[in-house]
């Protein structure tokens, strides 16, 4: 793994596959070998990741903080005032008395769907990455290292627990309007 950090996470990968513009095959080849690369370093963190979640014990302080961690970072990126005052209120629980969540429950119930979550958002994010690779780097419809890069960087953020916790709140306000618009449907 280190091997391949030390090619594939460099400044010089741009200037290596900018030097590639006058040959679109190699440049394409080079392209997804720096994706194929950055992806088996990002797997590979998040396998450790997630073998040493398995570790975490229920009464752990790791716990707290990994749910206090991606409860606050959620609530700062989180537009949506009441979205945000729940997070808020979790987040003032976890770290609150004993009495306010069970950490046993959060460990069994609620950092296995987080994990579930960004498992599901890496999957996607990955489908999109293999799509676009088919694209060549030049031409009508071009799929850059740089937007690559953007679109790994976006893979690495998926498999974090404020990434997951972003995804939920997401897809929860997205399916929070749809009800409304159902409901508002219903009542003219």
């Amino acid at each position: 793994v280190l091997e391949m950090e030390k090619k594939y996470y460099v400044a010089g990968v741009i200037d290596t596959y900018n030097s590639l513009a006058s040959e679109p095959a190699r440049q394409r080849v080079y392209r997804d070998e720096v994706i194929d690369g950055r992806i088996y370093v990002i797997d590979y963190y998040y396998s450790q990741f997630r073998n040493g979640m398995r570790g975490v014990k229920p009464n752990s302080n790791i716990v707290t903080d990994i749910a206090v961690l991606g409860l606050d970072a959620a609530d700062a990126i989180n537009p949506a005032k009441r979205a945000k005052d729940v997070l808020l209120a979790i987040s003032g629980g976890l770290t609150g008395p004993d009495t306010s969540v069970d950490k046993e429950d959060f460990y069994e119930e609620a950092l296995p769907a987080l994990v579930s979550k960004m498992d599901s958002l890496r999957l996607e994010r990955l489908v999109l990455i293999r799509q676009r690779m088919r694209y060549g780097t030049q031409g009508d419809v071009p799929y850059t290292l740089g937007a690559a890069m953007i679109d790994v960087n976006n893979y690495f953020q998926a498999g974090t627990i404020s990434g997951a916790i972003l995804g939920i709140t997401k897809s929860s306000g997205v399916a929070a309007n749809e009800a409304e618009k159902e409901l508002g449907g219903m009542t003219q």
